[in-house]
């Protein structure tokens, strides 16, 4: 009889630890840690680009120009200068140098009009400034012509 009970006591306790574990949801999971979510990175206010000045104020495809301001970035990476003309879609300007305060670029070769200059830099937009682009080429993009008569 000793025996039965000693059987039923551990039939009994092996009930209760299961039923423990159900309502503790501590079944058998997975051993390894579950990952810690990384970071997502937020601009800190006051941190977006933001174009103080350029110079020329105008040009023609192939004239250097040089932006001014805050918040683009110590390298370039995916962010872009662009100039866009009435929403439509954005044309790259040739970035020559970058850092988080100056931006160098060539004007491409483009229609003649004005253009709304904007930094990009992740997905954020810098204020705009109007830049005027004149038909033609700049003079050290020009090839000169030959001439028999001159010696060139």
């Amino acid at each position: 009889m000793n025996l039965k009970k000693i059987f039923c006591f551990f039939i009994l306790l092996f009930l209760v630890v299961v039923l423990l574990l159900v309502i503790s949801g501590c079944l058998p999971q997975s051993l390894e840690p579950s990952p810690t979510p990384s970071p997502t990175t937020t601009p800190s206010i006051g941190s977006e680009p933001h174009i103080e000045s350029m110079f020329p104020l105008s040009g023609t495809p192939g004239t250097k120009l040089t932006v001014l301001g805050s918040g683009f970035g110590t390298s370039q990476g995916s962010s872009q200068l662009i100039f866009r003309r009435w929403k439509q879609t954005s044309i790259d300007l040739n970035v020559i140098t970058w850092s988080d305060t100056s931006i160098t670029a060539g004007i491409p070769l483009t229609a003649e009009g004005i253009y709304q200059l904007i930094v990009l830099v992740n997905g954020v937009e810098s204020n705009a400034l109007e830049f005027k682009v004149f038909e033609g080429t700049n003079a050290s993009q020009q090839t000169v012509p030959s001439c028999p008569s001159c010696g060139r």
